[in-house]
């Protein structure tokens, strides 16, 4: 268990695997999986290391898109949000226009409600 995270399901995969979805106190949602050891072992722990670094760097990726738009929501600017979160202003530009394509807005340089 993780904790101050709400479990929202725990399904089996025909592999024999367990998937769990949480839901974390800042709002985001992650996925684990309970491997068998016969294939933990098999797999060896190299292969492992990278499997879970490649995690890691997605999970990183996610969190800093979330915090991305959360800064857009407050109002900021995208050369500030740059600044703020160390990855280029044409990277928070497009994570506004997948943001505004998410809520249903066309792009075109004001924001208008798609009917």
């Amino acid at each position: 268990m993780i904790d101050g995270a709400r479990v929202l399901s725990t399904r089996s995969t025909p592999y024999g695997f367990k998937r769990r979805r949480y839901q974390l106190a800042d709002g985001r949602r992650i996925t684990t999986y309970e491997v068998p050891y016969a294939i933990l072992s098999h797999l060896g722990a190299a292969r492992l290391r990278e499997a879970v670094q490649k995690w890691q760097r997605g999970e990183h990726i996610r969190a800093r898109r979330q915090r991305i738009v959360a800064l857009l929501a407050e109002g900021w600017k995208p050369t500030a949000i740059a600044h703020e979160v160390g990855v280029t202003e044409q990277r928070v530009r497009q994570i506004r226009a997948e943001w505004r394509k998410e809520l249903g807005e066309i792009d075109t340089g004001t924001l208008q409600e798609v009917k």
